[in-house]
């Protein structure tokens, strides 16, 4: 049941990959069996990335030091208790503290815990997203980028959200053509972003360690990418074309 066994993790996804699919380790390109991000080579069709996200509210989650996280004050207990999460994380607002237009910076305050979505610029990608758990409806966006509504209707309209509620799973298939660079997804309404539903899709340019090119894309330059390192402060200026 979602308000007994639900909220405290119980649950899971299978993932239907096409026929004569193998799944791979996205860092090593080692064959895996299992995960929440990986790359699915098929014959027949071009490699891709997938990553899974999972939200869920009112979730019995822990911090790093293994203490629970806004618990029942009885077992039972008909309050709201817990928190929300992606994959059994969340970033809180509240706790990225300083100017609020610099929030969602990796410059100002790192990474969030949250799933770092990594890619390299142009590499197609399948979102699997479900409701695990086990009250509210969630709306998932991704800004700047886009996805067919139905993914096997090539007329079917472009959108970058999707509403979904307890047990609801959708996918996102991204096969058009992105620019590098950091791209907020989070789950809305602003209960939900506020609490810490919110990631980064990052589309690197350049070559990073981590990350194996896919096999059959365009290999990156093999420069090494600088990426965003906590600093404490604004991210850098971009810098300008000079006018002629």
């Amino acid at each position: 049941f979602a308000n007994v066994h639900q909220n405290h993790g119980v649950f899971g996804a299978l993932i239907i990959e096409p026929p004569g699919s193998t799944y791979h380790d996205p860092k090593t390109g080692k064959p895996i069996k299992s995960g929440t991000q990986a790359v699915i080579k098929a014959p027949g069709m071009p490699d891709f990335r997938e990553f899974v996200l999972a939200v869920h509210d009112f979730a019995f989650l822990f911090d790093k030091n293994k203490n629970p996280l806004n618990p029942p004050n009885v077992p039972g207990s008909p309050d709201d208790p817990g928190v929300m999460g992606i994959n059994y994380t969340c970033e809180p607002l509240q706790f990225r503290k300083g100017d609020p237009a610099y929030a969602f910076s990796s410059y100002m305050h790192g990474d969030p815990v949250t799933p770092l979505l990594e890619t390299y610029a142009g590499d197609p990608v399948r979102i699997r997203v479900f409701d695990g758990a086990h009250e509210e409806q969630h709306s998932f966006n991704m800004a700047g980028l886009r996805w067919r509504c139905e993914p096997n209707d090539k007329l079917s309209p472009l959108v970058n959200q999707q509403t979904l509620g307890v047990s609801e799973a959708f996918n996102f298939h991204i096969d058009t053509s992105y620019k590098p660079g950091d791209y907020l997804y989070y789950f809305g309404g602003e209960d939900d972003i506020w609490l810490g539903l919110w990631g980064i899709f990052r589309a690197h340019e350049k070559l990073v360690p981590h990350l194996k090119p896919l096999d059959d894309r365009p290999a990156p330059t093999s420069e090494i990418e600088c990426l965003p390192q906590k600093t404490g402060n604004p991210p850098p200026k971009p810098s300008l074309p000079k006018t002629p």
